[in-house]
């Protein structure tokens, strides 16, 4: 199965999953900013931040630019920063969803991994945030939570 990461982040909370993740899954891993070229993707994982009830602008043209050739299904993982509820909009990635559907490019989960207000280095996401992180994306790829 083919599958990437890519990331967009502002105190590098996301990029710390990615790593963490990317290197325990052997999952190519590229920060947005680099806008990666992505041909026959099975998965992609997009870990996006939410600030002040927003997608990171650097993201969206970004998502704009994927096509349903190149990635087949998406799975996001949001970190929204501060305090947050994944039944109030403004702490979910709506509008990458939405990009990502009208684009017929299959939305097959979210997940939800609260990064905190503090940059790194000060261990956000936790360990605990980081283990459940890892359960989804083992989940999402069909893999034994167990290893």
């Amino acid at each position: 199965m083919n599958t990437h990461i890519i990331y967009s982040t502002k105190a590098n909370h996301g990029q710390r999953l990615a790593q963490k993740i990317g290197t325990a899954l052997n999952i190519p891993f590229f920060p947005v900013s680099e806008r990666p070229t992505l041909n026959n993707i099975d998965i992609l994982f997009i870990i996006g931040g939410i600030y002040s009830g927003n997608t990171l602008p650097e993201l969206l043209p970004y998502i704009k630019s994927l096509t349903a050739d190149s990635v087949k299904r998406a799975a996001l993982i949001t970190c929204p920063s501060g305090f947050y509820d994944v039944r109030l909009p403004e702490s979910r990635q709506l509008l990458t969803h939405k990009l990502l559907v009208e684009k017929n490019i299959e939305v097959i989960g979210e997940h939800f991994c609260p990064c905190g207000l503090i940059p790194l280095p000060f261990g956000q996401p936790s360990s605990k945030e980081i283990e459940r992180t890892m359960k989804f994306f083992k989940q999402t790829l069909g893999l034994s939570i167990y290893d």
